[in-house]
């Protein structure tokens, strides 16, 4: 092997060891997940929730079924929905039973032992982020 290839040893196991990452598939996110906290913010302020004083579960089937609950007698939350999920890379979709274009996206996070979910959206003219991050 002549000098100038060496440099594709320490290359191809660098291409090696990146490439060698499993992507997470549903069969790796079934399972039961607990609410570990809610986050609120908008124009800037931010207030969390945590357990006792929200509650709440999403639960994943290998059928790419989702159950979902969110509960929070202090911030008059109480969602309750069953709709379809699809994972692509570490990117989650939930769709509603009730309205399948009503989804929220989430983020798979340490190899599916957590999900968290950001969304954006108006209420009443003042823009609100939430963000439910939920644990294995």
């Amino acid at each position: 092997m002549t000098r100038s290839r060496l440099w594709l040893i320490p290359f191809s196991i660098l291409l090696w060891a990146c490439g060698s990452d499993n992507p997470i598939g549903s069969q790796q996110l079934v399972g039961a997940y607990s609410i570990q906290r809610v986050t609120v913010e908008t124009f800037g302020l931010e207030a969390s929730l945590t357990p006792p004083e929200v509650t709440g579960f999403l639960t994943l089937t290998a059928n790419n079924r989702n159950s979902l609950g969110i509960q929070s007698a202090e911030a008059e939350l109480d969602e309750n929905d069953a709709g379809t999920y699809t994972i692509s890379g570490s990117t989650i979709t939930l769709a509603s039973d009730a309205d399948p274009e009503d989804t929220v996206v989430g983020e798979v996070r340490s190899g599916g032992s957590e999900i968290q979910i950001v969304e954006s959206f108006d209420d009443e003219g003042i823009p609100v982020t939430l963000t439910v991050v939920f644990q294995k």
